[in-house]
């Protein structure tokens, strides 16, 4: 007796006697090169019991809205074995019965999951990584017990990386030879991927797991994908560890006994002046050891190359990796010639001592100007060094504004001289696009006789210890002709510009003179107290206090302090001239109502750069004496209005910049190498900022001076590079990669304080491989193209899990079968054609101008003939390339070795019509990705490797696992047509379709993985229609014959 049970949201349904399905299933269509799964039924009836009206929701009553807008989950088990699950659709309603149909609903796609998610936009998975050298190496030989994420194989992507074997750079080794000048980066070995496991965690990620056949079979396993994005992109390294960089030298343009110049100096005439700059990191007199460079990422290229005259020429380019703020410090001591006058010179080119004939301080300090400055090529590769000029300009073109000065030419603006904590001299200026686009930070010293260049704040009598602290201007110029495509972003403390002109005229500042003065920026001191002179001594323990010290006002302007008066706070008020003033220039009380009003310190009288207020206020009620007052919250500070008529100084924030707990920025003369020294010859200054750099662009040092003199006339040999030496030191610190960390609008003025020791936001000690992943390739169209590469098919099982299993794998069936002879008459077989075309082209995407195409010829693609008659060709091409090897020689002391490295470059640079930089200049990551197996490491072939002087494992790679897969669609053993599409290569051409009585256990057991015995032969199952659960009809069944 047949028992069917059918269950209806999990309910059992009442059937009735006459019941009865009809089942079909689809399973392989081999026209169409995929198989598939389809099953559904003809309609069925039900009876209209009580029990049926409560599954259905008393559909039969005809008020009951949405009857046939439900979705039913149904289960159909037919003697305890479940034949189907799926759902059940609601046809007709009648007073006799409730029809409808079985049928297996459209799984939800790939397309539903991921949308427009782009591959690199998974979510992350991420690996330990932190020493290049040692993790790549490390992951590399782990790859030997088994699949990993992700190896790390050397790829041609274009020519080896190489330094040329001169100074011109037009001398290289051959181009498939690695020798030592090959100089490998990070980008050269990017990640190459685990496309299953890859997949396993995109679907983890999203919610699914995801199983099946596929992660049992070690031909798919083993599979690495290549790296595959455009030239531009950005690979995620972490560069919080790998952008690192350090750097010390030495410069001098004259060395050894006046007769050693430096070969890569420009002469620059400029607006009636005359000036010299050097690039110091592409120059014949730098000292730079190896040993004081620190490069983790290798983004420093050193070299020393020795041009035709055998003078060695040092080159240092230091590469940004990643763009995002970096934490730049150059730190420099300067030191000019004072001991001879002398002129001397080559090719053209005039060096002249510090003295001259007739005034021995002529190039001194006093009367040059010196400036030592990184500059960035914008991913040009230019610096504008042979066109450059000293940049400390107080007018245009760093300013709009002019030298003259009087009411009509008014406001002017300066930066405002001041101190470092530790007393230090600091001048804070911002270079404008319109002086220098290139600029980024620097040091200047000195002044230039017979120019009017020069801050009036700082007095004459001062002029010998001050040097000038250059950062560039962050946002746009004050020239719109000279606006930067990229504008600077740029952090450094500075403490706002000083403006000559109308005294509450507040120009382009924006403000309101009469409002309270914001003094929460102010310096604050914890359980401390004032002297009479307003000087922060220790107080009482236990007492907490927060006095406000050396709070800037500006010049001739009138303040009004309030306090609560009834509260019984007592306290002083100082005013000093500058900021390390030990005594006051003027000391005022509070009234009895608590108030005090006072005019700041005036210029004419004081000549201050500004005025500083230190307050100190005490709770007075006889019990404690002097306990401190906390003046945070009720001190009022009022700045009252001046008359518009009274021109003189006053501050502003204009370029006002503040930077928590950032380093001293200084330049100083009369300092060198930590000892004070002569100011008219030496100096020393370190600047420290926070800068947005592109990745790709480069940096370097660079010199810039003033024209020197030998002796005072106008007769040609009398003037030259003035000899100068200096020390300097560069680090460049990865910081943050949000742009909008910086706090500075487009007019250069800071909008919020920062804090220079806020977490760094870099990746340090891992990467995260989707990164790597391509960013162009959506991910539901990656998953369709791998299936369909490998002939895969991907189905969900249930709500939460998707199965990716290999189709009609011969290995899967070959002992596996039912057999058909006791349930179908050979007699009543009938043959049917398949549909099959003529040829079935299986193949790959193909450049035929890549170098392995070039080369070989071999397009990996394959053809399998049918035998049918009819003229029709079906082909399936790859969307991934077919991979190609190029034989690389690797030179060594101890013999060369062979190596074959996977080649994605065009044949273009391989040849000769490209000279060597201009064909390495050229990268391929944008070809087509394609597939590898690991192979062990090219090291096991007696290759040794380097990066940044530490040993490197590079993986090697292959296109096949000996005795079990080769990587082509070839009509050949092991290839991916023998593996995956056996269909097509163990099949008959036509249909043998039976009719028999299947049991539930049969029918749901012939899904696809199990073969069909028939007379003898093996058979495909390709569809089953008609089953009926209770076996009153028989099942047609289409086989293919396995042969």
């Amino acid at each position: 007796m047949i028992n069917i049970e059918l269950y209806i949201n999990g309910a059992l349904c009442d059937t009735g006697a006459a019941f009865g399905v009809r089942l079909n299933r689809q399973l392989l269509n081999p026209g169409e090169l995929n198989t598939k799964d389809a099953q559904y039924s003809y309609s069925i009836t039900l009876p209209p019991t009580a029990n049926n009206h409560a599954i259905f929701n008393y559909a039969n009553i005809e008020e009951t809205k949405d009857k046939f807008n439900r979705e039913y989950k149904a289960e159909l088990i037919i003697n305890s074995v479940r034949v189907f699950v799926g759902n059940f659709r609601l046809s007709e309603v009648s007073r006799t019965q409730y029809k409808g149909n079985l049928y297996i609903p459209a799984q939800k796609s790939i397309k539903d999951i991921f949308g427009e998610i782009k591959l690199n936009q998974n979510p992350e998975y991420r690996i330990v990584f932190k020493d290049f050298a040692e993790y790549v190496s490390y992951y590399n030989s782990r790859a030997r017990s088994g699949p990993q994420m992700a190896i790390f194989p050397y790829t041609l992507y274009g020519l080896l990386p190489k330094v040329p074997l001169n100074l011109n750079g037009n001398a290289y080794s051959p181009r498939d030879i690695w020798d030592d000048s090959v100089r490998l980066s990070m980008q050269d070995l990017a990640p190459s991927i685990n496309p299953l496991l890859m997949l396993k965690h995109i679907f983890n990620s999203q919610g699914y797991s995801l199983v099946g056949t596929a992660f049992d079979d070690e031909r798919l396993t083993r599979l690495y994908m290549s790296y595959k994005n455009e030239t531009d992109y950005v690979q995620p390294w972490n560069y919080g560890q790998q952008a690192y960089m350090s750097l010390r030298g030495y410069w001098s343009n004259v060395r050894g006994n006046y007769n050693i110049f430096e070969r890569n100096g420009f002469r620059v005439d400029y607006d009636g002046l005359t000036y010299y700059n050097s690039d110091l990191l592409d120059a014949t007199n730098t000292t730079i050891s190896i040993d004081d460079i620190f490069d983790p990422g290798a983004n420093i290229l050193y070299k020393q190359v020795t041009d035709g005259n055998n003078r060695v020429w040092t080159q240092c380019q230091i590469r940004i990796p990643s763009s995002g703020f970096y934490k730049v410090r150059l730190k420099a001591d300067l030191s000019i010639d004072s001991r001879e006058n002398w002129r001397s010179g080559y090719d053209g080119m005039q060096f002249v001592g510090g003295d001259a004939s007739d005034d021995p301080a002529a190039n001194s300090f006093r009367k040059k100007r010196y400036e030592v400055k990184i500059l960035r090529d914008h991913v040009t590769g230019d610096f504008g060094v042979s066109n450059g000029r000293i940049n400390r300009v107080y007018y245009h073109d760093n300013l709009g504004q002019n030298d003259t000065w009087d009411e009509d030419n008014t406001p002017k603006y300066f930066p405002n001289p001041g101190y470092t904590a530790s007393g230090k001299e600091r001048e804070v200026m911002l270079v404008d696009p319109a002086e220098n686009p290139n600029y980024v930070v620097g040091l200047a010293w000195g002044r230039r006789t017979g120019i009017n260049n020069q801050n009036p704040l700082i007095t004459n009598n001062e002029r010998g210890d001050w040097g000038t602290v250059l950062a560039a201007k962050t946002g746009l110029s004050w020239d719109i002709k000279a606006n930067p495509t990229t504008p600077a972003k740029i952090g450094i403390p500075s403490s706002g510009y000083m403006k000559w002109g109308k005294l509450g005229q507040f120009d382009d500042e924006d403000e309101d003179p009469n409002k309270n003065i914001d003094y929460s920026g102010g310096d604050w001191v914890n359980n401390m107290k004032l002297d009479d002179n307003g000087n922060v001594i220790e107080g009482e323990e236990g007492v907490t206090s927060i006095i406000l010290k050396r709070f800037r006002l500006s010049a001739n302007s009138q303040f009004q302090l309030t306090v609560p008066a009834d509260a019984g706070y007592v306290g002083k008020i100082f005013l000093h001239s500058t900021e390390l003033d030990s005594a006051p220039a003027v000391v005022y009380q509070f009234d009895e109502n608590g108030i005090a009003t006072f005019n700041s310190l005036n210029w004419s009288d004081w000549n201050p750069r500004s005025t500083y207020l230190t307050l100190y206020l005490a709770y007075d009620d006889g019990q404690v004496e002097g306990v401190n007052f906390d003046v945070s919250t009720s001190l009022v500070i009022d700045r009252i209005y001046d008359p518009e008529d009274i021109i003189d100084w006053e501050q502003t924030d204009k370029f006002k910049i503040d930077i928590n707990n950032a380093p001293e920025s200084y330049a100083r003369r009369g300092w060198y190498k930590g000892a004070y020294v002569d100011n008219n010859w030496k100096a020393d200054g370190e600047v420290n900022a926070i800068v947005w750099l592109q990745a790709g662009e480069l940096l370097t040092v660079v010199s810039s001076s003033d024209e020197g003199r030998y002796k005072r006339n106008n007769s040609s040999g009398k003037y030259g590079w003035t000899k100068h030496e200096i020390d300097f030191e560069i680090d460049i610190v990865p910081f943050r990669i949000d742009e909008d960390w910086l706090t500075v609008n487009s007019a250069g003025n800071g909008t919020a304080v920062m804090d220079w020791n806020d977490p760094v936001n870099f990746d340090v000690d891992s990467i995260n491989l989707v990164g790597f992943l391509p960013a162009d390739v959506k991910t539901d169209d990656f998953i369709d193209n791998f299936c369909k590469a490998f002939n895969l098919r991907l189905s969900q099982i249930d709500a939460e899990t998707f199965s990716l299993d290999v189709k009609q794998s011969k290995t899967a069936v070959s002992n596996l079968f039912i057999n058909l002879d006791n349930l179908a008459s050979v007699r009543d077989r009938s043959n049917q054609p398949l549909g099959l075309p003529s040829l079935y082209k299986l193949g790959f995407t193909v450049d035929v101008e890549e170098e392995g195409y070039v080369v070989s010829g071999d397009d990996g693609g394959g053809e399998f003939e049918t035998g049918v008659t009819e003229e029709k060709v079906v082909e399936q091409k790859s969307n991934f390339s077919y991979n190609w090897f190029k034989q690389i020689t690797k030179r060594q002391s101890n013999g060369d070795i062979i190596l074959q490295l996977p080649v994605i470059s065009k044949h273009e640079v391989w040849t000769a019509e490209l000279s060597y930089p201009d064909a390495m200049a050229k990268r391929y990551t944008n070809q087509a990705a394609r597939f590898w197996y690991y192979d062990g490491l090219l090291n096991d072939l007696g290759a040794s490797f380097t990066f940044n002087s530490r040993d490197l494992s590079i993986a090697k790679v292959s296109n096949e696992i000996q005795g079990l897969s080769i990587l082509n669609y070839k009509n050949q053993k092991l290839t991916i047509l023998d593996n995956y599409f056996t269909l097509l290569i163990n099949g008959s051409s036509h249909y043998t379709e039976v009719e028999g009585y299947l049991t539930p256990d049969q029918y749901e057991a012939l899904n696809g993985s199990i073969m069909a015995m028939f007379n003898g032969d093996l058979y495909y199952v390709a569809e089953l229609s008609g089953y009926d659960p209770s076996n009153r009809n028989k099942t047609k069944i289409k086989l293919i014959r396995k042969i």
